[in-house]
């Protein structure tokens, strides 16, 4: 450390700054994620390296059939995958805080705790970012995100009766579960087998802010305490939509169509198999740098965003 700003502290003062350092960085590490959940929406493949430059995703789509055959049956017919390869590159997301003279000679010689309001918010920042990066990608760096797959089946909500809006604030209960069923026959369709029978069950539907607040806050009759969201669960339970959640994220999650600013919809089969996110490292702060008069701790994370491996267990519906 010779010939940083530690050099100007006698032995005591560094012992009682090293101790600040670490509580602080440790403090940083342990800041609990709120309100953010892409993460526990596309779940994180683990097994990849801290170091790795990329990743390579397989996006699988299952053909063939399997027949009755006799014991000694040659012909066994062969079912194959159809796999397309995509190298995703994975990037660096950082920021830093840092310690001026001033704080630390407050620290070392006043008694006077230094300020970990800095290091917490540099942890935040990140998780928001990277939060973000899940949800949506990151166009300038050719990251897709769980809601940007050009694979995933799209669809368009339909517009309501007035033939005005296809906002699901602006439409009754009945119009809000036809569009819902739209997603749920397309996800139908796209992965029925060869004897035309569903082969996925969806089970989750993310619904952005403005719509989830809708259903959640409408009632099905002016006397009646049963809301849409409470309508739609028992509707679409039989076909296995067993969540409902709301799109969050400090990006304004959500609003990622290319037709203008519509709000964007997802009904999916949950679960590695068929989703997941790319993140090798969550967050780190690296050594110490020494600029000036002031202690630089510089903190990353590193992700790939989020893959779909299987698109067809999904759908989008823009609109909402």
């Amino acid at each position: 450390m010779t010939g940083t700003i530690l050099d100007l502290y006698d032995d005591a003062a560094l012992n009682s700054l090293k101790v600040e350092f670490n509580q602080i960085e440790k403090a940083a590490y342990n800041l609990p994620r709120e309100n953010l959940d892409a993460i526990q929406s596309a779940p994180i493949k683990g097994g990849i390296n801290k170091g790795a430059q990329t990743y390579t995703v397989k996006t699988i789509t299952k053909l063939g059939m399997a027949k009755v055959v006799s014991e000694d049956a040659k012909d066994l017919p062969p079912v194959s995958l159809a796999v397309k390869k995509q190298t995703v590159e994975i990037r660096d997301v950082g920021d830093s805080y840092k310690f001026t003279r001033a704080e630390l000679d407050g620290a070392a010689f006043n008694n006077m705790p230094l300020e970990s309001l800095d290091a917490q918010a540099a942890r935040q920042t990140i998780d928001e970012k990277v939060d973000e990066i899940i949800y949506v990608g990151e166009k300038n760096w050719g990251l897709l995100g769980l809601l940007t797959n050009p694979n995933v089946t799209k669809t368009i909500a339909a517009n309501n009766a007035g033939n005005t809006s296809k906002k699901w604030k602006n439409k009754t209960l009945d119009e809000i579960t036809k569009d819902i069923q739209t997603m749920v026959d397309a996800v139908f369709n796209a992965t029925k087998g060869p004897r035309g029978t569903g082969t996925v069950t969806p089970n989750t539907i993310k619904i952005p802010r403005d719509a989830f607040t809708y259903l959640t806050t409408t009632y099905t009759g002016s006397d009646s305490k049963i809301t849409y969201l409470d309508a739609l669960k028992s509707k679409f339970a039989p076909q296995g939509i067993t969540n409902w959640e709301l799109c969050v994220s400090a990006g304004g999650i959500g609003k990622v169509s290319t037709d203008g600013d519509s709000d964007r919809a997802l009904l999916y089969k949950k679960g590695e198999e068929n989703v997941f996110s790319i993140l090798p490292v969550a967050f780190r702060v690296l050594p110490a740098q020494f600029v000036g008069l002031s202690i630089i701790y510089n903190c990353l994370a590193r992700t790939g965003g989020c893959c779909w491996r299987r698109p067809t267990t999904g759908v989008y519906m823009d609109g909402v």
